[in-house]
């Protein structure tokens, strides 16, 4: 996934999109179910998305003082999903 330098982080119930800043076109999405882990540090924020093996992880990373925020919406959003898809098949059942 080739992003330009700077793009706009987006953050739904669904999944991560990465926007252009000026047209605030999608350049690219990662559904939640796609990362396989994310971290953040003083000033960077990462996403490793999943690959069936280390060797085809895709990484993504992004100078920001916001990493703590992001990844607390993330990790929010995943649980949040993984609630509603419980209830759902215990409905099913």
């Amino acid at each position: 996934m080739a992003l330009p330098a700077q793009v706009l982080l987006a953050i739904s119930s669904d999944g991560l999109r990465f926007l252009q800043t000026h047209t605030k076109e999608v350049l690219a999405y990662v559904a939640h179910g796609e990362l396989a882990s994310w971290n953040h540090s003083a000033d960077v924020f990462t996403a490793k998305l999943d690959g069936m093996v280390q060797r085809n992880q895709r990484v993504v990373k992004g100078c920001t003082s916001r990493g703590m925020e992001i990844c607390s919406i993330i990790s929010d959003y995943v649980k949040l999903v993984a609630v509603a898809e419980h209830n759902a098949s215990k409905a099913n059942r």
